[in-house]
């Protein structure tokens, strides 16, 4: 009897629902069924209002990410939550870092985290900067972080929305794998074909209330459609004219690319046609035209904002100028205190040791301690 409510507006109500060990299980339903705030309620993004989660019959309130983590429950979403200027083992190993006293161990760190990807059988290259890995590979990177905090459910939040067709598929094979080892899988997507191939249960919701559970095999890409919609599939989609061949070209793009989201796209769209994002779409309507792979939303970002110079912005870079503007700032004041203020020497050898030390922080340091410390 799960409710959340955001305002005057329901987005669960009387929600009832179990997932089992090792079971992969999708939640299906259009925009604003409840599917991603269920979710959040089982990670504590979300506090719900009534009702109650139980645990291995047990009852339990989640009432933090942080306490969802400690239980074993986390979530992957399709935008992901990596440092783009750090390396794969500081991504997995973040918070949970080998250490000694107040300093952290690089060598049994990357141990450990070898471990995780030989007992998983999911090998990202170690020592590889995030930011210069596909989407795909970041992916492994976000599924191994969460793996390394023994998860037991795994929450994944669209995950195949930015991922081509054979990353899709990879994706899919360790899903598969996750829950023979034992792992529980909570899957939300729209991609119903999808949802029916890697499912053991699905569950529909419409409009915050859960109509129904059932086998995979039991369910059709029809059948969940007049769900999820109360409609039949015929009274959805109104018959679309065709569009003329000769109209006007109103956009067209060449070779437009940027760095580990896409490369080389070329398009055009019409007068009176239809643009689409959607991943995969089967209809074969002239008058609809169909970005196919991943980095969708980059596209669109990209043609209509700045974002192909912040996709190229570096944490480290960032870092290591701050700190040498900071030293170079404490050095010229010092100099100028020396030189027309009559600083004395105690002050003026903290300031010079001061300066230089910034300057060692800023390329010798790490970003990453920095983080953590704050």
């Amino acid at each position: 009897n799960v409710s959340k409510s955001f305002g005057a507006t329901k987005a669960l109500i009387d929600c009832n629902i179990e997932f089992k060990k090792g079971e992969i299980h999708s939640l299906v339903g259009e925009n604003g069924a409840g599917k991603s705030t269920l979710g959040k309620i089982i990670l504590g993004a979300y506090r719900l209002d009534s009702g109650q989660t139980n645990i291995d019959g047990e009852k339990i309130a989640i009432n933090s990410p942080g306490q969802a983590v400690k239980i074993g429950l986390v979530g992957i979403s399709q935008e992901l939550s990596l440092l783009p200027s750090r390396t794969v083992v500081d991504n997995i190993a973040m918070g949970r870092e080998s250490t000694f006293g107040i300093f952290v161990s690089a060598k049994n760190t990357k141990e450990k985290v070898l471990e995780v990807m030989e007992r998983f059988n999911l090998y990202v290259k170690p020592d590889a900067i995030v930011g210069s890995l596909s989407v795909a590979e970041q992916q492994k990177v976000e599924i191994l972080r969460a793996l390394n905090s023994n998860a037991r459910l795994i929450v994944f939040d669209e995950p195949t929305a930015r991922l081509a067709s054979n990353e899709t598929e990879q994706l899919h094979s360790l899903v598969k794998s996750l829950a023979n080892n034992g792992t529980t899988i909570v899957y939300i997507s729209h991609f119903l074909e999808e949802v029916l191939s890697i499912s053991n249960r699905v569950s529909l919701l419409r409009n915050g209330r859960l109509i129904r559970t059932n086998q995979a095999k039991d369910e059709t890409k029809k059948s969940l459609i007049e769900g999820m919609t109360g409609k039949e599939e015929g009274d959805l989609f109104p018959q679309i004219t065709q569009v003329d061949e000769s109209s006007e070209t109103i956009l067209k793009i060449n070779n437009l690319t940027r760095r580990n989201e896409f490369q080389d796209i070329s398009f055009e769209i019409k007068k009176g046609e239809i643009g689409s994002n959607e991943k995969s779409v089967e209809r074969e309507y002239n008058e609809i035209f169909v970005l196919i792979g991943f980095g969708l939303l980059g596209i669109v970002l990209s043609l209509f904002s700045g974002l192909m110079v912040l996709g190229e912005l570096d944490l480290e870079l960032i870092f290591k100028i701050v700190f040498t503007l900071f030293a170079l700032i404490i050095y010229m004041l010092t100099f100028l205190g020396i030189k027309y203020a009559n600083l004395k020497v105690r002050y003026a050898v903290r300031g010079t040791i001061l300066s230089f030390a910034m300057v060692l922080l800023a390329y010798f340091g790490n970003s990453i301690f920095l983080i953590n410390f704050i």
